[in-house]
């Protein structure tokens, strides 16, 4: 898909600037299709941003802090002229608190080879495949055991989903975090641009721009009406309530329609024990406040002074969003007591983002939300089985990719 020559004269029209609908923009630029783009706000890549604060002294990313690689991440960067950094050698080092510690691996050599070998037994026996109808938590102890779930896959799942695992489709689950991608051939990981993730979504726009897109802003998702050749690249919520509109039905937002909200905090101190790795994750049976934290500097090159995110809320906590800062910067210091006791922490900058229903939660309902939906194929987002930036966008060359099959194969 590299024809930036090909002309067609459908226009396609998509309803949301966040990365997905620039990302499905670009895709349908390279095959020659003239676009245009509503977005409610003034502005585009959604939740994404970034910026250098303090007089360059650091960079603050408001949300997603890059892209796991793959052949099509490495298409965007060339195309965009944008150039792709990777994470240091400190960023190999993760860890999950466990009784009072930190571990790079928080399973004994018992739970280690009893949850492995069971999960070795499912594959082998063919019944690796979640049940209809069953939760990650279920699927967790049917194909591992407890200890598995609740010290390495639920504060993994919390770190991608924000949602505790018993609330989870396991089906939804998999399907995302097994979500196929053309592999990378400059390397693997996590990826990004210089000054940040607001560099990737600048230059981006600039592409479009470049290349015949028009942007209209601040259309309210009421006033906006599905055409023949409208695409929806919006949250749940507003693709429900686009939907209804353009279609006078009534379809209700009910469970399938959950979201979990979150809370970036970027901190910096006067005094404090630094991480030495790419972050922490705690486990919900662990009672933290927080669902884990990034130590910014350990993992991008050129990030400034020691800085941490703090990542806050999700389905466990949905009350911390109307917290006032005071009050979330007590409930890092005392994570931060628990994690390092006795080390001096004093916070010096402080910048806080809250995401409100931010995250759509991979409940069962949505599973059969999903399954029950005639057709999604002029829909892309974050709620659609794929969660995280680089699967949302190999699914929009994907959706493109047959669009422009099928219209070929129309005109024949």
């Amino acid at each position: 898909m590299k024809n930036l020559n090909k002309k067609n004269n459908f226009p396609v029209e998509i309803i949301g600037a966040g990365f997905s609908g620039l990302s499905l923009a670009y895709f349908f630029i390279k095959q020659g299709y003239p676009v245009k783009i509503i977005e409610k706000t003034q502005r585009v890549g959604g939740v994404i941003h970034s910026f250098s604060a303090e007089n360059g002294a650091f960079l603050v990313e408001t949300a997603a802090n890059g892209f796991v690689n793959s052949a099509k991440i490495e298409e965007l960067f060339q195309d965009i002229r944008c150039e792709m950094i990777f994470t240091q050698q400190t960023a190999k080092k993760r860890y999950l608190f466990k009784a009072g510690k930190l571990h790079r691996w928080p399973l004994s050599f018992y739970e280690t080879l009893s949850g492995i070998g069971r999960l070795l037994w499912r594959v082998l026996t063919g019944t690796i495949k979640p049940l209809p109808e069953e939760d990650f938590y279920s699927w967790a102890l049917r194909c591992t055991n407890k200890s598995f779930n609740d010290y390495l896959l639920q504060p993994m799942i919390n770190g991608i989903f924000a949602t505790a695992t018993e609330k989870l489709s396991a089906k939804l689950v998999l399907k995302s975090l097994f979500y196929k991608k053309i592999k990378p051939t400059k390397g693997r990981g996590l990826v990004s641009a210089p000054l940040g993730m607001q560099e990737v979504i600048d230059k981006l726009k600039e592409f479009l721009v470049t290349h015949g897109v028009e942007f209209i802003f601040k259309s309210e998702a009421s006033d906006i009406k599905m055409l023949h050749n409208s695409f929806l690249a919006t949250s749940l919520s507003s693709y429900i309530c686009i939907k209804n509109h353009s279609s006078n039905s009534s379809t209700k937002q009910t469970e399938f329609a959950l979201s979990n909200s979150l809370i970036r905090a970027t901190v910096t101190y006067s005094k404090v024990h630094e991480i030495d790795g790419f972050g922490i994750l705690f486990p919900n049976v662990e009672n933290f406040h927080s669902l884990g934290v990034l130590a910014n500097t350990k993992i991008f090159p050129n990030r400034g002074i020691y800085n941490e995110s703090w990542i806050l809320g999700g389905s466990e906590h949905p009350e911390y969003l109307d917290f006032s800062d005071d009050k979330i910067k007590e409930l890092i210091l005392a994570d931060r007591a628990r994690v390092f006791p006795g080390a001096p922490c004093v916070i010096e900058h402080f910048f806080i983002y809250r995401w409100k229903n931010v995250i759509p939660e991979y409940n069962l309902a949505l599973d059969n939300f999903l399954s029950s939906v005639n057709s999604m194929d002029r829909v892309t987002g974050n709620f659609l089985g794929v969660l995280g930036l680089s699967g949302i966008h190999e699914r929009n060359y994907h959706l493109v990719r047959n669009f422009v099959k099928e219209m070929d194969q129309n005109k024949d």
